[in-house]
């Protein structure tokens, strides 16, 4: 089995997108798109190689990434040692953030697992 970590970056993407249905939705739909999202990065624990290489970084030659999906929304995530690192979270519909994905990766490349955080961190979602 191997443990799921999230970079800071992903955590800030799941924060953000949390934050924007909160406030232009509901706020209950939030958390419950939270919670998938966290389920999803958990099933990786069991079966990390099931995700498939994101196309726009095989283009750039960068193998080390894998991508899940929940809805529209892919999850990056590479596997060191027994570990799964989360780079991302990125809505699919929208193509510009995988340039921000691109320097995510980059910065994260050279970072050790260790410092990331753990999944169980806790979002602080508004109420509206």
């Amino acid at each position: 089995m191997y443990s799921i970590r999230l970079t800071d970056d992903a955590k800030q993407d799941i924060e953000s997108i949390a934050f924007y249905i909160a406030q232009n939705d509901d706020p209950r739909k939030a958390k419950n798109l939270v919670a998938k999202l966290k389920a999803e990065m958990e099933n990786l624990s069991m079966f990390p190689e099931r995700g498939a290489y994101p196309e726009e970084l095989l283009l750039l030659d960068i193998r080390e990434v894998r991508e899940t999906y929940y809805g529209p929304y892919r999850i990056f995530y590479r596997i060191a040692g027994r570990v799964v690192q989360i780079l991302a979270v990125a809505d699919g519909r929208r193509d510009y953030r995988l340039f921000s994905l691109i320097g995510c990766f980059e910065r994260n490349r050279i970072a050790a697992v260790e410092p990331t955080l753990k999944i169980g961190y806790n979002l602080s979602i508004p109420s509206l």
